[in-house]
C-alpha cells in the first residue's frame, strides 16, 4: 500500500476543481475502472496558494496530474511496510461526515441518513467506529474540528429550485491503539465511515511511543 502527497498550485487547481463533486468525478476518470481500482481513498487540504492531495491507492497515479493539467509542486511517495501497522500506538487524523440512520415511521424500513453536527454526537460517532479487537480511538484525546460551509457541492434542482449543496465535513484527530495490526491494515484501505468518493474516510497515521502518550492525553483504562 501506497502514501501519495501531490502539491498543485491553488490557481490553476481551481479552474478545474471547484466542489467536492468536482474531485469525484475528476478522479473516477483514472480509477474508476475494474472493481481492484476503484479501492482508492483521497483527502484535499488547501493552503496558502497550494492545494495538497492525499491519495492512498493501488494502481499507478501518474494520469493524475494530467488529468488537472496544471504543474506539480511537489511529490511524495512513500510504501507503508506491514511493521507500521503492528504499532501498538498512532497518533491519528481523520476527515469524516458523522451520519447516522434514523427511521422514520415503519421501524422495519431503511432509515434516513441523518448528519451530524453537535460535537457530542461527532465524538460518539467516532468512538462507535471502533472495533473490539482490532483498534481503540482513545476518547479523552479526540479533538473535533467542523468543517462548516467548507466543501460545496455542485448545485442541484431545477429552474428556480436549483441551489447550493454544502457538505458538512468534520476533522478528527487523536490517539488510537491497535490490538491487531493485519485487520487494521484492512480497515484502514477499506477508509473509516461514508462519503470516501468524495474526500472522507482516509485515516492518516503517525506511531508514537506508549512513554510520549501522556503528552496528548492518555485515557486511563
Amino acid at each position: 500500500m501506497k502514501l501519495l502527497k501531490i502539491e498543485l498550485p491553488a490557481r490553476d487547481v481551481h479552474r478545474t476543481v471547484r466542489s467536492c463533486d468536482d474531485w469525484h468525478r475528476l478522479l473516477w476518470q483514472g480509477f474508476g475502472h475494474g472493481h481492484e481500482s476503484r479501492r482508492f481513498l483521497f483527502r484535499v487540504n488547501c493552503g496558502d496558494g497550494t492545494v495538497q492531495i492525499l491519495l492512498r491507492c493501488p494502481k499507478d497515479w501518474s494520469f493524475f496530474p494530467k488529468l488537472l493539467k496544471c504543474p506539480v509542486l511537489a511529490f511524495g511517495e512513500k510504501e507503508i511496510p506491514d511493521l507500521f501497522w503492528n504499532h501498538p500506538c498512532h497518533i491519528f487524523s481523520l476527515r469524516a461526515e458523522p451520519s447516522i440512520c434514523r427511521s422514520v415511521g415503519d421501524p422495519q424500513k431503511r432509515g434516513r441518513r441523518c448528519y451530524l453536527w453537535r460535537e457530542e454526537e461527532c465524538r460518539q460517532w467516532l468512538e462507535n467506529r471502533s472495533s473490539d479487537g482490532i483498534f481503540r480511538f482513545l476518547k479523552k484525546s479526540i479533538a473535533v474540528d467542523r468543517l462548516a460551509d467548507s466543501c460545496p457541492m455542485a448545485r442541484r434542482g431545477v429552474g428556480s429550485s436549483k441551489c447550493l449543496w454544502w457538505r458538512r465535513m468534520t476533522d478528527f484527530s487523536g490517539l488510537l491503539t491497535v490490538e491487531d495490526g493485519t485487520k487494521f491494515k484492512k480497515l484502514c484501505a477499506a477508509g473509516i465511515g461514508c462519503e470516501k468518493n468524495y474526500g472522507c474516510g482516509l485515516l492518516l497515521l503517525r506511531p508514537v511511543s506508549e512513554k510520549n502518550m501522556q503528552n496528548f492525553g492518555k485515557e486511563s483504562q
